[in-house]
């Protein structure tokens, strides 16, 4: 009766991974249920720590100067882009979850078809997502 909940970024190379992880974990559940070794009878999960959790420690990078000059001038090309930058919001309340319910996709999917349906009405062609 457990929830398993993931936030990631939507980046090209990040579903993958996070699909690799969770078909990881979802396979290995499956294999201990079936082999008898999920859970014990007060219904908590066998097995032990294999080692204590260590606490987060913030990372320190160290670049050479050609790293760093690439770095420096990434920063200046990205402040160059986002002072050009025109963002105009809307507030959308014509309808809400309910109706995103109906169409029997996600959220995601259902801003995901909207976003290439904007694309393809300003642009006249699919863009690759």
């Amino acid at each position: 009766n457990a929830r398993f909940h993931l936030t990631a970024e939507h980046a090209w190379a990040d579903a993958p991974v996070c699909a690799h992880v969770m078909e990881k974990i979802f396979t290995t559940e499956f294999m201990l249920k079936k082999s008898g070794r999920d859970y014990d009878a007060s219904g908590h999960a066998m097995g032990k720590k294999t080692a204590p959790l260590r606490r987060p420690a913030r990372l320190q990078w160290k670049f050479n100067a050609a790293a760093a000059k690439t770095i420096d001038s990434c920063y200046v090309e990205a402040q160059n882009i986002i002072s050009d930058l025109d963002l105009h919001i809307l507030s959308h309340d014509a309808f809400g979850k309910g109706a995103i319910k109906k169409c029997k996709v996600s959220p995601d999917a259902f801003i995901q078809a909207a976003l290439q349906l904007a694309y393809y009405r300003d642009i006249g062609k699919f863009s690759l997502t």
